[in-house]
């Protein structure tokens, strides 16, 4: 999950102590060297390095000494990096991450939220409770897999901060309690005011009230988006079909053509505007407002994210 220079980073504090001790031995070495007197001739370098340089005063044993715990270094960076385990590895991972999305509980939505994460390649940082790395399997899993989660309460701000809430673009808050789902996102909201939050809630009448509070981007109630699923499924043998996804039009697709979405390989199968579903050719240019429904290939559902949500330009 980790790009660039997040890689390099990360390596670099897993062996942070080993590289301090180095740079030091190097200086200290040198400092040696040059204080003893030895020519710094390619030979007399060669001989240091290769330990068979013969000591002429107390500086140059020193000195070679010195080198020999430096070249020795690489076996502590070794032993130092075995020292991490893995909570702490996917703990320092999670404190590097930026433009991600922090996904709050690994129960069975969760699961399916950071499964479609991975497929899509959508950068995360996954909250769980401490106790989920002995008795969560995904967690177990995704342990072993080196990504970046982070052990602790999601309602107390340090969690979040470890989860890199204050760099990330969005967090998705999928525990089964309506009062903590609340108190994280407004939290998160606190560190982060531009960062984007999903939140599941389960009864109706809070979906509601909360959907006029800022804190709240996008709030799902289970039973909103079911309930005509039911009604149909007493009439009809209804097809759950989750590849159709419904997006509200924001400022990053607003004026965009629909012959240029579908360039990224996904097909736009119903424009709705001003609560009216209209008829469209492949030269309408949606508006801010609109509703889209959208299907595609996880590649195609890709493309278009990096394309509209992760794009530099």
């Amino acid at each position: 999950m980790l790009r660039g220079l997040q890689k390099l980073k990360y390596y670099f504090l897993l062996v942070g102590e080993t590289l301090r001790i180095i740079i030091f031995l190097v200086v200290l070495s040198l400092l040696l060297t040059v204080l003893s007197g030895i020519e710094l001739s390619v030979r007399n370098v060669t001989l240091l390095l290769t330990l068979n340089y013969e000591p002429k005063n107390v500086l140059e044993a020193f000195a070679q000494i010195v080198i020999l715990f430096a070249e020795l270094t690489p076996i502590m960076a070794f032993v130092e990096t075995k020292s991490f385990s893995r909570e702490e590895r996917a703990e320092l991972k999670a404190s590097l991450m930026k433009d991600h999305i922090v996904v709050v509980g690994c129960g069975h939505l969760g699961e399916k939220v950071v499964s479609l994460l991975e497929d899509l390649s959508i950068p995360y940082v996954l909250i769980v409770l401490p106790e989920d790395k002995l008795r969560n399997e995904t967690v177990i899993r995704l342990l072993k897999r080196g990504r970046p989660i982070v052990f602790g309460d999601a309602t107390v701000t340090d969690v979040l901060l470890k989860a890199s809430v204050d760099k990330a673009k969005a967090i998705i808050i999928a525990i089964n309690d309506d009062t903590t789902n609340t108190v994280i996102a407004e939290k998160a909201k606190r560190i982060n005011p531009r960062i984007r939050t999903v939140v599941r809630i389960f009864n109706d009448e809070l979906a509601s009230v909360l959907s006029k509070n800022p804190s709240f981007d996008e709030i799902l109630s289970t039973t909103g988006i079911s309930r005509s699923l039911f009604v149909f499924g007493a009439l009809f043998d209804v097809a759950v079909e989750e590849d159709l996804i419904a997006i509200r039009v924001r400022s990053e697709l607003a004026g965009r053509r629909i012959r240029e979405i579908e360039t990224l390989g996904v097909s736009v199968v119903a424009v709705k505007r001003e609560g009216l579903w209209m008829k469209f050719t492949k030269d309408t240019a949606i508006k801010e407002g609109d509703v889209i429904v959208i299907v595609g290939p996880k590649e195609s559902l890709r493309n278009l994210i990096n394309k509209f949500c992760f794009s530099k330009s």
